[in-house]
């Protein structure tokens, strides 16, 4: 475990990006980090509005679900983010 405190990292799977710019988890992305994982392929505009608010968008290339997931995980790893929950 990395030292220092914990702090919570939401991360949202959202493949085409149609997480609404006025959900909850969009609006408080300055308090409490939002990571949002999406296909390589989705428009740089939808992009740019999440990041204008405050969230980070990380965008996996791969032709499959599996294979994006892995590569997130890896990502988290090198992250040091070692315990996730999945809802």
């Amino acid at each position: 475990r990395p030292a220092g405190p914990r702090r919570p990292q939401r991360i949202v799977v959202d493949s085409q990006l149609r997480l609404p710019l006025t959900s909850r988890l969009v609006q408080s992305a300055r308090e409490t980090p939002l990571l949002v994982v999406c296909n390589s392929d989705v428009q740089a505009s939808r992009q740019i509005e999440l990041e204008s608010q405050g969230a980070e968008v990380l965008r996996l290339p791969g032709s499959d679900s599996p294979s994006r997931l892995s590569q997130l995980l890896k990502i988290l790893a090198e992250r040091a983010m070692t315990n996730v929950l999945i809802d």
